[in-house]
């Protein structure tokens, strides 16, 4: 199953400031700058019982900001 990019944008508020980002990341407008520890946090906050996001929900969301994102070293 994948999502449209509408579906991703949905999973959040629609007017929040993180759908807009979500939307403009996953339209290619935007790109994220990216490292291990921001996809780990990404995936502690987006599955938290509060967003009630399915699990595959979840990692189609974060493989579609990776593939639009570039990996930089943090240190």
């Amino acid at each position: 199953m994948t999502l449209s990019k509408t579906d991703y944008s949905a999973m959040l508020i629609f007017q929040s400031v993180p759908a807009q980002i979500a939307n403009e990341v996953l339209l290619g407008d935007l790109i994220p700058l990216l490292s291990d520890e921001i996809i780990a946090e990404y995936w502690e906050d987006l599955a938290r019982p509060k967003f009630q996001f399915d699990q595959n929900t979840v990692e189609i969301l974060i493989d579609g900001i990776v593939d639009r994102g570039i990996y930089v070293d943090v240190q």
